[in-house]
Formats: structure tokens, C-alpha cells, sequence
């Protein structure tokens, strides 16, 4: 195998990226999360301090847990994903009708 081969098909294997590039973006996925719910414990916090429903902050971040287990789910086909995905969309829909039931 020739030099320009072995260059053809590195690029090919690290073309979603290197191993150093998708354990960086796993982390700050999972710090980006993190950083989400304490903003919504902060934001529900100071809700209910106003007297004011708070099943919105909550709704949203279920479905972005929800979008984040789901698309695992459909590039790596584990089920666990699926269920944990939809558990979490659910969850969202359940808070957000809440919130609207709260606010109309």
C-alpha cells in the first residue's frame, strides 16, 4: 500500500472526526446539559418566589434531553436510547400541558 492510500483511507476514518475531537464534544454536550438544569433550577427558583408556573423551563429541557437521546438512538440503534428518549419527550409534553392548563 502506497503512501497516498493509507493517507485516502485515514481520511475516510477520521472524517466525523479523531477520537480526541468526539470525546471533546461529548463533554461539553454533557456540561452544556448540566449548565442547562441549573439554569432551570435557578429560573424555577425564582418563579416560584413570583407565584408563577414554571413547568416551561422544565418542558424545554425534557425536550432537548429528549432530541439528544433520540438522535443517539438513530446513529447508533440502541434501544435503551429510544426509550430513554421518548420517556423524556413525554415528560416535556406532560409539563408543557400542565403549563398551559396553569396559565389558561
Amino acid at each position: 500500500m502506497d503512501k497516498e492510500e493509507l493517507l485516502r483511507r485515514s481520511r475516510l476514518e477520521n472524517k466525523k472526526g479523531d477520537e480526541r475531537e468526539i470525546d471533546i464534544l461529548q463533554k461539553s454536550t454533557r456540561a452544556g446539559m448540566l449548565a442547562g438544569l441549573i439554569f432551570c433550577l435557578v429560573i424555577m427558583v425564582v418563579k416560584m418566589f413570583l407565584g408563577q408556573p414554571y413547568q416551561d423551563v422544565y418542558s424545554l429541557y425534557a425536550v432537548m434531553m429528549a432530541v439528544q437521546n433520540l438522535y443517539r438512538w438513530h446513529i447508533q440503534k440502541e434501544k435503551i436510547f429510544l426509550l430513554v428518549g421518548l420517556g423524556w419527550g413525554l415528560l416535556g409534553i406532560f409539563l408543557f400541558v400542565v403549563y398551559l392548563v396553569q396559565i389558561l
